[in-house]
């Protein structure tokens, strides 16, 4: 198989496609909040409907995200195989790891707040500064977001 050289997504390109993928999930967590409240168990539920969500769609021959697909975007592994449910989460749990200070209960709601905020942009400002655009959530996993649409084999169209 020959290898193709890999274009990376853009900052403008990544930060947009979060945007749609939140507007994508945000009827769900509305309807979540407006049935069940703003408790634990709707954040429970909201993590466990994104985390199926980006596992999902990752896992698909996509290998994309709702919001990445309509930017032309997808994420391939370093290794070139496509992603198996079990990576897709992976990525996922990776993406999300910085958020956890704020669902602790070991820290007052400000402290966690902040201190989300801190490993938030220590989490994904290397997508600012490196040459290959990589999150640290990129880096943990070895994958890459780059352009164009992928093919059922992973590879890059």
């Amino acid at each position: 198989m020959k290898m193709t050289q890999l274009q990376y997504a853009g900052r403008l390109e990544r930060f947009f496609a979060y945007l749609l993928d939140t507007l994508v999930l945000l009827l769900p967590k509305m309807f979540l909040i407006a049935n069940l409240g703003t408790g634990g168990l709707t954040s429970i539920l909201s993590f466990l409907f994104d985390a199926a969500y980006h596992t999902l769609c990752l896992s698909s021959g996509w290998q994309s995200t709702v919001g990445q697909r309509l930017l032309s975007v997808h994420v391939v592994r370093m290794n070139r195989k496509p992603f198996d449910t079990a990576a897709a989460l992976e990525r996922y749990i990776a993406y999300f790891l910085p958020s956890l200070p704020v669902y602790s209960s070991l820290f007052s709601p400000q402290i966690g707040q902040a201190l989300t905020g801190g490993l938030v942009i220590f989490w994904f400002a290397p997508i600012l500064f490196t040459s290959e655009r990589t999150g640290i959530h990129d880096q943990l996993c070895n994958t890459r977001v780059v352009t164009g649409r992928a093919d059922e084999k992973g590879a890059r169209k």
